[in-house]
């Protein structure tokens, strides 16, 4: 990675003067660390260029980093799409949050659960009507190997009856901000008014990923149900994505895959949401209506591309100091020291060129108020702005008049030396005179007492 920094300071303070003011005033010179408030503090994401871009044929495409927020790719990412089977995370992390003690929780296969999904074209786990598998065997059933099945399962545990659960992944939408997502059932079989977008995917996704339960079953490859009426030994479930990653039977590589949700139906194509971590980054990729096995290509492409070109950078710097703001006929001296605040992060090219501006105020002359303008910050990448701050005084600072009236005094004598000069020796030449005049009437005045005196000595002789 490659820095620079630009700093322009705009004070205007005469340092020579002010180093005199303080000879004179003999002030203590200690310095107090003020804070500044940010008042005004925005960032922006790294723009890529069509150079640096992957390749995939999805047609959607959503690339988060879910560390620090920012998007690195968005290709109709706020477009309408259906989701297919992606929708069953949003019934496994309900059933996670709701149903306490999984593994001992036992749910009844029933006729309601499975009617119509053979008919549909549904994925199943495998669950057989008379089964009792637990809410874990369901809860990978229906991340692994897409079981329709085992989400109806779930949505009954959890509400009752599908439709209830429905209205339940509605609100869970709502609250986690798919603000253009509407489900019309729990398995994600088609229904025009069963959509998505890739970006509302993405949010799903990472709400998701906070919960430890969710992530162990995301990546895991295989898992063995509990033994089942049906099923004694119980059944083997596969992930649809594994078996094409790394060490699967597939041929693609992924860099940091961490797991994944598959998904199909005619009108949604080939779609995939998944996780990667990637030198200690966690990424988010959602991709949909792809061609066969496009999604886990997609996937491989982008991930990869990502490893090889892109790195985490620290913009900022923790607390560190940036500039100094003095405010002058203040005693003792008064100071705003500017720091830059919490780290910020940004995924950006590995040789892309960090620049950074500091402006910093002039020195400021005693009363400041609170709110005044002290400093701006601001870093770019590659001429791209991505962070911008501005700080204004916190505390106000109060004049101090004795400091005041000698900056005063010294002000006017360093601008006017000249008119300083005569009107001291002005004052010198009328204090001389004054005392010549005043000792010359002395002498005279000792001179008549002495004539005076004379005068009565010859009145009395004679």
């Amino acid at each position: 990675m490659l820095f620079s920094r630009t700093i322009r300071d705009v004070s205007g303070y005469n340092i020579r003067m002010h180093k005199l003011r303080k000879l004179l005033t003999v002030l203590a010179g200690c310095v107090f660390a003020l804070p500044a408030a940010l008042t005004a503090a925005h960032a922006e994401e790294y723009s890529y260029t069509d150079e640096n871009s992957p390749i995939y044929s999805s047609d959607y495409v959503y690339l988060i980093d879910i560390d620090t927020g920012q998007v690195l790719l968005d290709h109709n990412g706020e477009d309408r799409m259906y989701p297919a089977s992606m929708t069953k995370i949003m019934p496994v992390i309900i059933a996670i949050e709701c149903i306490e003690e999984p593994d001992k929780t036992k749910i009844p296969i029933t006729n309601s659960i499975v009617k119509g999904l053979y008919e549909a074209g549904a994925t199943t786990a495998g669950f057989a009507i008379g089964d009792w598998p637990s809410v874990t065997d369901c809860l990978y059933g229906a991340l692994l190997p897409s079981g329709a099945d085992a989400v109806n399962a779930l949505a009954v545990a959890v509400d009752g009856s599908i439709d209830a659960f429905v209205d339940h992944m509605n609100e869970y939408a709502g609250m986690i901000g798919m603000n253009h997502t509407h489900f019309t059932n729990a398995t994600g079989l088609h229904d025009p008014d069963h959509y998505t977008t890739a970006e509302d995917m993405a949010k799903l996704m990472t709400y998701a990923l906070q919960n430890e339960t969710f992530c162990e079953i995301l990546k895991a490859e295989t898992y063995t149900t509990t033994s089942l009426y049906f099923h004694p030994a119980g059944i083997q479930l596969k992930s649809t994505s594994w078996p094409m990653i790394n060490n699967g039977t597939g041929t693609y590589t992924i860099a940091g895959y961490l797991g994944g949700k598959t998904g199909f139906t005619n009108p949604a194509g080939r779609c995939l949401a998944s996780h990667a971590e990637i030198n200690g980054m966690h990424l988010v990729l959602i991709t949909g209506h792809a061609y066969t096995r496009g999604h886990i290509k997609d996937a491989s492409q982008i991930y990869n591309w990502y490893d090889a070109n892109y790195q985490r950078t620290d913009l900022l710097g923790s607390g560190r100091l940036l500039g100094t703001v003095d405010v002058i006929d203040t005693d003792p001296e008064f100071r705003y020291e500017i720091y830059t605040g919490d780290s910020i992060a940004r995924d950006l090219p590995k040789d892309a060129v960090i620049t950074e501006e500091i402006e910093i105020s002039d020195a400021l002359y005693a009363p400041v108020e609170e709110g005044t303008f002290l400093a701006s910050y601001a870093v770019y990448a590659d001429g791209q702005k991505l962070y911008e701050k501005q700080y204004y005084a916190e505390t106000a600072a109060e004049r101090n008049f004795r400091a005041y009236v000698i900056r005063m005094t010294l002000d006017f004598y360093h601008r006017h030396r000249i008119l300083c000069f005569i009107m001291g020796a002005s004052l010198v030449l009328l204090v001389g005179l004054t005392a010549a005049l005043a000792i010359d009437h002395m002498n005279r005045v000792r001179r008549r007492k002495r004539k005076k005196k004379r005068r009565r000595k010859k009145t009395k002789t004679s």
